[in-house]
């Protein structure tokens, strides 16, 4: 898209996205960041998260109303999603829910088709439409003004504005949020969320809504379903379950939603998604999240392990250890890990078989806080700080 096709569009938006009351009457915060004063003498940025930004208020329209015929269904896929914080660069997190249909299983966002019924007070055919015209000509003035209406044929609001087919809209957003995603805390209550706006697939009439999580508090989940990246979209699946078709078109025709950005609308490089190893007799395994040995802190030295090559290094493997045919994944700790002062090693041979070709290289390695190799046909990353990655979860 072109800087002024960009802007254009930015405008419209900007014209179009006046601000909806909302409904749980939570004040807008306006983030008055961009207008502090910028010291010019920095020579090496440092990442600040709170300047570094996925969806902007103006990036995404809101209103649905616009340009659409709302006597037909409309699908509606949450986008669900929380920033992580907890590393030196933020990222996103997702919430997908697992479908077996039709002897295919994918992970998709949650969704919920909305019946045009629910608006059908709110919109009228062309013949009521002209005969309303007609009414109002001999109404008395002293009348009480007709409601809400949008002529379907031009898309035109009759007797005032179109909150109501906002706020129904809204309303069946935030009722298939509850009903689909819980607080993991003891005193379970209300998800926080901001709307953002949405994007869609207009030959499938669907809508995308993206919804912000904003509150502390953790996300239940369920063995249906799953926390996930953006790396994990970019590769089109999450374990080895494919991400669903038309999301994956969605992203791609809207690139801008694969990464953050900071201050200066610089995308930021996205952290992958790996899966956590443990010493296990001669090799190593996954750890699997629902491990009663496993530990939140990662600290902890049961996570250390000691590679003969490598040392001391926290070990991730790209895919799950031990999947069978890529049909059955066992439920492992999976980790966002950025790739800092990264090295991969030819992944076409096993380590040992390197090492003996290549002695001269091993001195090397301590100038790598993250290094890529293959042994015993698994993919490995020998990670050195614990400061690179986290665990995915909300």
């Amino acid at each position: 898209m072109s800087f002024l096709n960009s802007e254009l569009k930015k405008a419209v938006r900007e014209f179009l996205n006046v601000p909806l009351s909302k409904i749980d009457n939570k004040e807008e915060k306006i983030d008055v960041s961009e207008y502090e004063d910028i010291d010019n003498n920095i020579v090496e940025p440092v990442i600040e998260s709170d300047k570094i930004y996925y969806i902007h208020d103006d990036d995404l329209p809101k209103k649905i109303a616009i340009d659409r015929d709302l006597s037909k269904p409309i699908k509606i896929n949450i986008g669900f999603y929380k920033i992580n914080k907890l590393l030196e660069k933020p990222f996103i997190i997702f919430y997908f829910q697992k479908n077996n249909k039709a002897f295919q299983t994918y992970y998709q966002f949650i969704e919920r088709e909305i019946d045009p019924d629910l608006f059908k007070e709110h919109i009228m055919d062309p013949n009521e439409s002209e005969q309303l015209n007609i009414e109002k000509e001999t109404t008395d003035e002293t009348d009480p003004p007709i409601r809400n209406i949008i002529d379907i044929r031009s898309n035109k609001i009759t007797g005032g504005g179109d909150y109501e087919i906002e706020q129904i809209y809204l309303e069946e957003c935030n009722r298939l949020i509850n009903d689909n995603i819980k607080q993991s805390d003891i005193e379970k209550g209300r998800i926080i969320t901001e709307y953002k706006g949405f994007e869609e697939l207009e030959e499938l009439n669907t809508i995308y809504a993206f919804f912000e999580n904003t509150d502390d508090s953790k996300i239940e989940l369920p063995k249906d379903a799953c926390f996930a990246i953006i790396n994990d979209i970019i590769k089109k699946k999450i374990m080895n379950i494919p991400v669903y078709e038309p999301i994956l078109r969605m992203f791609t025709e809207n690139p801008d939603l694969l990464c953050m950005k900071n201050e200066n609308d610089e995308k930021i490089d996205n952290p992958i998604s790996v899966h956590l190893c443990k010493k296990s007799g001669s090799g190593y395994v996954n750890v699997d999240r629902n491990n009663s040995e496993s530990s939140e802190s990662l600290d902890d030295v049961e996570f250390l392990i000691h590679h003969d090559i490598f040392g001391d290094v926290y070990l991730f493997t790209n895919e799950p250890i031990g999947s069978v045919f890529n049909i059955f994944t066992p439920s492992n700790k999976r980790f966002a890990l950025f790739l800092e002062n990264d090295l991969v090693i030819d992944n076409s041979i096993e380590i040992a078989q390197y090492i003996s070709e290549n002695p001269e290289k091993k001195a090397s390695f301590s100038d790598y806080k993250c290094i890529s190799f293959m042994e015993n046909g698994n993919q490995y990353w020998a990670v050195k700080s614990n400061l690179l990655f986290t665990e995915i979860t909300m």
